[in-house]
């Protein structure tokens, strides 16, 4: 069945099992540590930036589906946005968090804000960062197969921000 678009926003994920849900409830916020959850949850994996861009390789660059923090509609066909692989609206529609969340060139440790899900489950040593990759409805100049942002924290939670995860294909005897 079609379901909104869940993000950082308007739409927020269900907490998977595995994480203390119950099917019912849904995260607080949608940071990039709710999306490795829920990626790992379903066996599956955030992309690095390589596969990201080779994933969605053979969209029309630089853009964007438009539009603003409304709920997002359920991803379905849009000429231009499908990637020679066919994942569909692979750009310009969300940005998706990347499989690199970690501090850099810091000089000491950063605990995640009380305010969010996950609080008091550690600290990341030196300034801390999130990948994001794609591109979202609000600025077509930065959408495309190989637009990426390295700047937001992990603990960041958007509407424009969204995931897709992957997984080795399946081995059958």
């Amino acid at each position: 069945y079609l379901t909104n678009v869940a993000n950082g926003g308007t739409v927020l994920p269900k907490i998977p099992l595995a994480f203390g849900g119950d099917g019912k409830n849904s995260y607080t916020t949608f940071t990039w540590f709710e999306a490795a959850e829920i990626a790992r949850s379903h066996g599956k994996r955030l992309l690095s930036y390589p596969e990201f861009a080779a994933a969605a390789f053979g969209v029309t660059e630089n853009q964007s589906l438009g539009g603003d923090s409304a709920i997002l509609p359920a991803t379905t066909r849009e000429a231009g946005y499908t990637s020679k692989w066919g994942v569909e609206q692979a750009t310009g529609h969300l940005w998706v968090w990347g499989d690199c969340a970690h501090g850099v060139a810091g000089s000491a440790s950063t605990a995640n804000p009380d305010t969010i899900e996950g609080a008091g489950r550690g600290q990341t040593y030196g300034t801390p960062y999130a990948a994001q990759f794609g591109g979202a409805r609000d600025y077509e100049e930065l959408s495309g197969s190989r637009a990426s942002r390295w700047a937001h924290t992990p603990w960041s939670s958007i509407w424009s921000v969204g995931m897709r995860a992957s997984c080795d294909h399946q081995q059958l005897a």
